[in-house]
């Protein structure tokens, strides 16, 4: 997917979402974890709460992952500096985060 980059990292015990840098001017890494085999939705909206990036959507193996996020939309076009928010969301749990871009 355009703007997005993702890893493996080491196993892990529960979900969490950690953005870092936050603010940003040209990308950030989100850190996240599953318990177990999940069903896993990483969207990212915009102050009103529409929807503006889909990092993944999908079936992902208990771990812990990485997302490098360079703060463009579903179709590729740069998001202007603002607030957004990350939503991460399996059938069992839901993180939310800030995210500012400050280009």
């Amino acid at each position: 997917m355009s703007g997005v980059e993702e890893e493996e990292l080491v196993s892990g015990k529960e979900l969490l979402s950690r953005v870092y840098p936050n603010p940003f001017t040209s990308s950030t890494r989100i850190k996240y974890s599953l318990p177990i085999k999940s069903k896993v939705s990483i969207k990212v909206y915009n102050i009103v709460g529409q929807e503006i990036a889909a990092l993944f959507n999908g079936i992902k193996e208990s771990g812990n992952y990485e997302l490098e996020w360079r703060g463009v939309d579903n179709k590729g076009a740069l998001l202007p500096k603002g607030i957004y928010f990350l939503m991460i969301e399996t059938a069992s749990a839901k993180a939310r985060e800030k995210i500012i871009i400050i280009r």
